[in-house]
């Protein structure tokens, strides 16, 4: 047993062509001794591993994952790493073996097309042969290398099988046809890995968006230092046309930020003293100085992209169904392939050479790579495109709920709304003054969070009256607040709230006070009352309301969502009947549920459900974490800054608009869509040429041009994902 701890290694893996090639790397990696965990993922390109360094050195892991033909870049870890040290000379033999592997594949192409035209002309069989060996050498060392890597693991993936149908061709005497099948997939590998490539790279130039050093300004002069140098509270200089490098406040000077890389906004945002940024941003025309609020690993587009990161690991349930199915469909076609020139030898006495023949053709069938690669290409062009677009989706599991979408809620506070009240009137009642009133409100929300708190504590500073906390302060979700202090001597609790928190033991509301409340919410406003409990006897002293302005893009966003096809809408909220009715009737929506407790929301969020199918919570962060946590997809929006945001969520809108909805609802919808066409080609394809194959009526080369080119089709339909919607 290891008396070590286990250290952690993450990398980035080059030379995997398909989800194969992780398949058997992680089998492999997993077998050695000293390793607790390794997680290898295709789509991300990445390998994790943890392991025990008294046991195995990382050294050895390198070595392994050399023997199978691939290479590890940019390694982190607590370990000491030979990758991590190699810089600019690893990445230089990294383009160098690229290239390589490009120009004998042309080679081999060059000279597979030489001999086969001598061929036909019936050349010298021996010139023939010069040709044909020089396209195998050049186009199959890579397959071969592979190929004896993976059996040595005992691990059939599609170099063994490939590998296998070559020398049995060139065995049986189709040098032609074995020629044919190293040149084709050999270029049909360095397609797809090229196209894989494009699709990381679109991800990966998101991560890229903020630049690795700073203008820091110490002791009177400007510094150039690594961000990662750079201490909180230090004021950094961004010039016109830089990158912000780390979130911060202005502090000096004005310009107009384009957020766009994060937000997907179109316009230019203005940033005065006192604005916040963030990294990755681009400074458009005026110089910035910058009190550093976050350091380098903690930015928001950090944090953005560290969960990117992650949502490319998560396997969607698509990708789940695929790899349950090859592991079944692989074994079989192997299976057959063996099975057939016996059974029609022995049964019908038909000549092995020619179910020989259609055996090697099967073996070529049996390799999964369209199927197992017709999900993760469009999984991660699809999460792409929508960081693009300021969007965070977190896992491929999540694109295809939105596409599955039969209704949504929506928390009106702060999404359908700007979510900032302001307060509209201070009305006195029971003999107390204006100041009274204010000053109850004030002792109490001096000390909570609410959106309300805020908005009477900004009224209260524009008509200056001071703002201090006394007493014991709780909140009671779904009712108000309150504050216990001493009055004379005795405990008064000071409340805040709606009318259920003056109304518990029995306690009523007079006549006058519900007409007050009445008027007020019959034009829309929320209201709440103010007052105190003492000796079990309840004082209301006063209303105060609020006004919460709608959102300019709600009504559209929510015909634009029943155009698309959205069964059922529906609003939760806390405020009362009258209010919420208001706020519905401006945006064109019937259904809405209002004086909601937190529970309540969840409870609303099971029955649409129930009722209508996959159900869309859209909210604006914590407040609702337990509806967002209870449907099937949470969306959150306005997380730009907000780091519980960014955690609380399954889909996260970056900026403050709903407008981002109707495209992460089409995006889901075309992802699920080309998923399931991507599907439905690779299996049709694997049966008809199946069946093909065993009446005779498909060559190796017409296998390999089927089985690679579905391979290449999936992959660039997947990559269609990367375009706009």
């Amino acid at each position: 047993m290891s008396q070590e701890h286990p250290v952690s290694v993450e990398s980035k893996v080059e030379g995997m062509d398909c989800p194969g090639c992780a398949a058997t790397l992680q089998s492999t990696l997993s077998k050695l001794e000293g390793v607790e965990k390794v997680d290898v993922q295709f789509a991300a390109g990445t390998l994790s591993l943890r392991y025990f360094p008294d046991q195995l050195s990382l050294a050895d892991i390198e070595k392994r994952v050399h023997e199978l033909g691939y290479s590890l870049r940019d390694t982190d870890g607590e370990a000491d790493s030979s990758v991590s040290d190699r810089g600019e000379d690893e990445s230089l033999l990294h383009l160098m073996g690229r290239n390589l592997r490009l120009h004998l594949t042309v080679l081999a192409a060059i000279l597979f097309a030489i001999g086969f035209v001598l061929e036909w002309q019936a050349a010298s069989p021996l010139m023939v042969g010069v040709f044909y060996i020089g396209a195998l050498l050049s186009g199959g060392c890579y397959i071969a290398r592979s190929a004896v890597a993976s059996a040595r693991y005992l691990s059939l993936d599609m170099n063994v099988l490939m590998t296998i149908a070559i020398i049995g061709a060139l065995a049986i005497g189709e040098w032609s046809e074995g020629v044919m099948v190293t040149v084709l997939f050999a270029i049909a590998q360095l397609l797809e890995t090229r196209s894989m490539a494009r699709a990381r790279r679109a991800v990966a130039d998101l991560m890229n968006l903020a630049p690795l050093q700073a203008s820091v300004l110490r002791e009177g002069r400007t510094q150039l230092l690594p961000v990662e140098k750079v201490t909180l509270g230090e004021t950094i200089l961004v010039r016109p046309g830089e990158h912000i490098p780390l979130d911060g406040v202005v502090t000096h000077g004005f310009s107009r930020v384009n957020q766009a890389p994060i937000t997907g906004e179109s316009r230019l945002i203005e940033k005065d003293i006192g604005a916040e940024v963030y990294a990755g941003t681009i400074n458009e025309n005026g110089s910035l100085e910058v009190r550093v609020t976050k350091a380098a690993g903690d930015t928001t587009l950090a944090r953005i992209t560290r969960q990117i990161e992650i949502a490319q690991k998560q396997k969607a349930s698509s990708q789940r169904f695929v790899d349950r199915f090859a592991k079944i469909y692989t074994p079989c076609v192997i299976g057959l392939a063996v099975a057939l020139p016996l059974i029609a030898w022995l049964l019908w006495g038909q000549p092995l050479s020619v179910w020989f023949h259609r055996s090697l053709v099967l073996l070529v069938i049996a390799c999964p790579c369209a199927l197992v690669i017709s999900t993760p290409v469009a999984i991660v062009s699809a999460l792409a495109n929508a960081a693009r677009n300021g969007v965070l989706i977190k896992g491929g599991t999540y694109l295809e709920t939105l596409g599955r979408l039969k209704g949504m809620a929506f928390d009106k506070t702060g999404t359908l709304t700007q979510g900032e009240p302001q307060v509209t009137d201070v009305i006195p009642l029971n003999g107390a003054s204006h100041r009274d009133v204010l000053q109850t409100a004030i002792v109490v929300e001096s000390k909570s969070e609410h959106a309300l708190a805020r908005a009477i504590l900004n009224y209260a500073e524009r008509h200056d009256y001071p703002i201090e906390g006394v007493g014991q302060f709780s909140a009671l979700p779904g009712k108000g607040a309150k504050s216990t202090i001493l009055h004379e001597g005795r405990a008064r609790e000071l409340l805040v709230g709606t009318p259920r928190l003056f109304t518990t033991d029995g306690a009523t509301l007079t006549k006058t006070e519900e007409r007050m409340l009445h008027q007020q919410e019959v034009q829309g406003k929320t209201t709440v009352l103010v007052g105190f409990r003492e000796d079990d006897t309840v004082c209301v002293q006063g209303i105060i309301a609020f006004a919460d302005r709608i959102r300019p893009e709600s009504a559209k966003v929510l015909d634009t969502l029943r155009r698309e096809g959205i069964p059922h809408l529906t609003m939760l909220t806390g405020d009362t009947h009258r209010t919420a009715a208001a706020v519905a009737e401006a945006i064109h929506l019937s259904d809405y549920r209002w004086e909601l407790l937190p529970t309540d929301k969840v409870n609303v969020v099971e029955q649409v459900r129930r009722r209508w199918g996959t159900t869309a919570m859209v909210g604006d962060g914590m407040n609702d974490a337990p509806a967002l946590a209870t449907a099937d997809v949470g969306i959150a929006m306005g997380a730009i800054g907000t780091d519980a945001t960014l955690e609380v969520a399954d889909v996260v809108l970056i900026q403050d608009n709903l407008s981002a909805l109707p495209f992460v609802l089409r995006l889901g919808r075309r992802t699920l869509r080309i998923i399931q066409a991507n599907i439905a080609f690779a299996l049709v394809t694997k049966l008809i040429f199946t069946l093909l194959a065993i009446n005779g009526m498909a060559t190796l080369g017409m296998a390999v041009f089927a089985d690679m080119g579905a391979s290449l089709l999936v992959t660039f339909n997947g990559l269609r994902l990367l375009k706009s919607i």
